[in-house]
């Protein structure tokens, strides 16, 4: 009987959108490094075929085992799979029974590859609220519009075989007066089916399995809401607090080190990745305001229930003490500003609450939740324009500045207890909802 390989990475890249190119991209930097005897290497590849060009020319969904120097092609293609709704859960769970049973492996790591966050540029919607919030809302977003747009000026693109210097995220600009669904909740938009991944959809479609690490290269997933949801799903989770720029990870930096030294454990892995992303973008000219980090999932009941404590003493603050809250909260920088989706990093908050209340039954709860924090986190990277207000400590948690910017934000619902349209675990089982919603936006409507 052969020898079973140590690890069998899966990549369920989902290009059927406009990072096409950067899909491309990506699978040549796998390939660089390629299968061996301990690693296998397998991707589902959906493709549109509408924003990237390649000869042949080609759409619909491929899966591969890659190989060094492995091409695109469908020639190379081990299955073709037809037009394939890579938004869907059973997509999903498909890709992963039909690879860890034809490369059954020691370990197993999954990655989800897309827009994450629920990016669904060709689906915004106007939102449903009064014309004072709205324009509340667009002076919010316009203010950090212009500062962002500020910083992405200075910064050049490192996207392979393209000649222009425009930095590229794993997102688009839209107006002000529309904002995107899927804040707390979503990945892997994919605009052929017009489907998207409810992270309660990966969770339930996983369910009964454990991987070693899970992985989003994509947007936005490193957030209490997305580790909780899959505390029983993976060992490790790797993701980014902040958009990641087009590029996204360093697919032949962490693979090549995995194939040097096989043996690596999931929280090896996941370190390994981290410094792998803070190699790539810590150089001059590279972008300053990236994050990524590992994040122990065995730790989320924990810091789950540790929230909860904090919760609870910032609800019990008395009215007289209720600005401090406020001003620890405007302490904050929101990650993807201008795009209103409300994500700041909790030990930045944490500690902002602990300053403004010490010796303090809220004061010791924060410092709980600071320390939470530290002992959920493996590895962590942030650029400079990501740290000072950002924090960038490893996760974010969803916490709009006002009540405004909450209503006009149209996947608010997922953070009311009575929501039933793919319910946030967190949300559902824990009091940050509490305190958010009967408290803080209670107090804080404009």
């Amino acid at each position: 009987m052969a020898n079973i390989a140590e690890w069998t990475v899966m990549v369920f890249l989902n290009a059927d959108n406009n990072l096409e190119q950067f899909g491309l991209k990506d699978f040549r930097e796998m390939a660089k490094v390629g299968s061996d005897s301990n690693v296998n290497i397998v991707v589902q590849f959906d493709r549109n075929g509408g924003w990237a060009t390649t000869t042949p020319q080609w759409r619909g969904c491929y899966r591969f085992k890659i190989g060094k120097g492995s091409s695109y092609t469908p020639a190379e293609a081990l299955e073709y799979l037809g037009d394939t709704n890579m938004g869907s859960g059973i997509t999903l769970r498909n890709f992963v029974d039909w690879a860890t049973t034809k490369y059954p492996a020691k370990k197993y790591m999954l990655a989800i590859w897309n827009h994450g966050q629920g990016w669904r540029h060709f689906r915004t919607i106007r939102p449903n609220v009064s014309g004072l919030e709205l324009s509340t809302f667009r002076q919010f977003r316009e203010s950090r519009m212009v500062r962002e747009a500020e910083r992405q000026a200075r910064t050049l693109s490192r996207r392979e075989g393209l000649s222009d210097q425009t930095p590229v995220l794993r997102t688009q600009a839209i107006p002000l007066d529309v904002t995107v669904n899927g804040s707390v909740r979503s990945v892997s938009s994919d605009d052929t089916s017009g489907d998207t991944l409810y992270n309660r959809e990966i969770q339930e479609s996983l369910n009964g399995l454990n991987f070693d690490v899970i992985g989003f290269d994509a947007c936005l997933m490193g957030m209490v809401e997305t580790g909780y949801a899959l505390r029983n799903v993976a060992k490790v989770m790797v993701g980014s607090e902040e958009l990641e720029p087009g590029d996204g990870w360093n697919y032949a930096g962490w693979l090549q080190s995995l194939v040097d030294n096989p043996e690596m454990s999931g929280a090896d892995l996941g370190t390994t990745m981290v410094r792998s992303y803070e190699d790539y973008y810590s150089g001059p000219g590279d972008d300053p305001a990236t994050t990524l980090s590992a994040i122990d999932l065995s730790t989320m009941q924990n810091l789950a229930t540790t929230i909860d404590g904090f919760a609870n003493t910032l609800t019990n603050v008395s009215n007289a003490d209720f600005g401090r809250i406020v001003s620890a909260r405007r302490s904050c920088e929101e990650y993807a500003p201008g795009y209103g989706l409300h994500g700041v990093d909790l030990a930045r908050f944490a500690e902002q609450a602990g300053a403004a209340f010490p010796n303090t039954d809220v004061g010791q709860a924060a410092d709980a939740v600071f320390e939470a924090v530290r002992a959920s986190v493996i590895a962590n990277y942030a650029g400079a324009e990501r740290q000072g207000a950002f924090g960038s400590h490893g996760l974010a948690i969803y916490f709009p500045e006002t009540r405004a910017n909450f209503n006009a934000d149209p996947d608010h619902v997922g953070y009311i207890k009575t929501n039933a349209h793919y319910p946030v675990e967190f949300v559902q089982n824990h009091l940050w909802a509490d305190f958010l919603l009967n408290r803080y936006l209670a107090g804080v409507t404009t």
